[in-house]
């Protein structure tokens, strides 16, 4: 290393030195007014549960947990307690979607009724789970979905369509 270098690295040091000067009058200081802010807790704490004799009487007391962090501790609590709570709801939205996906899987619409008794868009929809076409008039549906009956005989049984084509007896 050369001289200058040597200069240059004397100088830097002798910043640093100040910069560090600095940070610990700040730490100090820092530490000074969570020792007040403590002190003002107490005293809060202390008013608030004893007002006066006649509400000590009554019982009433307010309880606190405060207590006193650096700014790095609460933050770095904060954010705990953020991905504590993103991570539940996280979780709870998890769970609506898998119930939501089971209701969706166990949802049967039963048709009861006759067919001329349907209007347009029930029709629709007794189209659309015989995966049939929902274009059209109410008549051509009706007789698309007639037809899609008579060709597979066996959906007249299945518990959706029973109402369909049975009739009650009173």
């Amino acid at each position: 290393p050369t001289i200058q270098h040597c200069h240059e690295l004397e100088d830097q040091v002798v910043a640093l030195c100040a910069q560090l000067e600095l940070v610990e009058a700040q730490h100090d200081s820092a530490e000074v007014h969570v020792v007040f802010a403590t002190r003002e807790i107490a005293i809060l704490h202390n008013q608030a549960n004893c007002c006066s004799e006649k509400q000590a009487k009554q019982g009433r007391r307010i309880n606190t947990s405060a207590h006193v962090m650096t700014l790095d501790e609460g933050l770095r609590e904060a954010q705990k307690e953020r991905a504590k709570r993103d991570e539940k709801e996280r979780k709870k939205a998890e769970r609506r979607a898998k119930k939501d996906a089971v209701d969706q899987e166990n949802l049967i619409y039963v048709f009861i009724g006759s067919l001329g008794s349907k209007n347009k868009t029930e029709l629709q929809d007794l189209a659309s789970i015989l995966s049939l076409s929902i274009a059209g008039t109410k008549a051509n549906l009706q007789q698309h979905i007639e037809d899609e009956f008579e060709k597979r005989p066996k959906l007249k049984d299945e518990a959706q369509f029973l109402g369909l084509f049975k009739r009650s007896q009173k």
